[in-house]
């Protein structure tokens, strides 16, 4: 079964373009702060870590269940293994020397250049989330970045938040091809107000406000209320203002709003299309 697991995987990745970046995460199930199996890598690391033509493998190694870090000697020199230590299950926060020990005790197996340091799997797979509070969700995220501050830390999110909060370097990858590569400083360039909401006692039509220049999508939140998003125009909520005098719209409020990861992700990859 795993030969034809990994020759079935081989196939699909066979032909890939040189720029496309694949990675294998190996789950056992995250619902609710539950798992669905348990078990060493040891039955399939010498198919999956040595054969498989991936990049990458993001690994769970956060209890006993998963077992020691041995089968590691199986991964290819050419690939990296993330570390899953941090734990989204439980609210109990790691100990980082504890940590930073295991870190090293990986090292035997794959080079710590090519060892990386992630929470265990997601805190939330499913609308209910795991039995964490915010706040020890974010302890556990500044533990990952005080520990990067000594080693390399691969944070897979799409919440701005956490981006801000932990990373240094910003990856964005789409369909596995980088459409964004920079320092934090280069990221946050693109972090900048692109939208606002604006609400008028007398709304004019979607196709009134569509005619505004620069503008890129309008979006009704609600009867009187829109969501505007607008390229590069500092300017443009003065216009508004101006036009709504003209017009007699009865500005009521209008409040400017932060990229979100979504709109930043369209941007770079050329997707963001004027849909009104």
């Amino acid at each position: 079964v795993q030969e034809l697991f990994l020759r079935i995987n081989n196939l699909a990745i066979e032909g890939k373009p040189e720029d496309l970046t694949i990675n294998t995460h190996v789950c056992r199930g995250n619902f609710h702060s539950t798992y669905a199996s348990s078990g060493a890598y040891d039955a399939v690391a010498k198919t999956l870590f040595a054969k498989e033509n991936v990049h990458a493998y993001f690994l769970e190694f956060d209890d006993a269940r998963s077992g020691g870090f041995e089968p590691l000697k199986e991964v290819t020199a050419d690939k990296k293994v993330v570390l899953g230590l941090v734990t989204t299950k439980l609210a109990k926060l790691e100990d980082k020397e504890t940590v930073i020990a295991r870190i090293k005790e990986a090292s035997k197996y794959v080079s710590l250049e090519n060892l990386c340091l992630s929470p265990q799997c997601g805190f939330a797979s499913c609308e209910i989330g795991n039995k964490l509070t915010e706040e020890q969700q974010w302890a556990k995220v500044r533990l990952i970045k005080e520990i990067a501050e000594d080693h390399s830390v691969l944070l897979s999110t799409h919440i701005l938040s956490e981006v801000q909060a932990t990373c240094n370097d910003i990856r964005m990858i789409e369909h596995g091809k980088v459409v964004f590569s920079g320092s934090m400083k280069d990221f946050d360039n693109y972090v900048v107000p692109s939208s606002f909401t604006v609400t008028f006692a007398l709304p004019p039509s979607i196709e009134e406000l569509a005619k505004i220049e620069h503008v890129l999508n309008i979006e009704e939140l609600y009867p009187g209320t829109f969501r505007i998003r607008f390229d590069d125009d500092e300017n443009i909520t003065e216009r508004v203002v101006a036009l709504s005098i003209q017009n007699g719209w009865r500005l009521k409020e209008i409040t400017m709003e932060r990229c979100s990861l979504d709109i930043i992700f369209a941007q770079l990859s050329g997707r963001l299309k004027n849909n009104i």
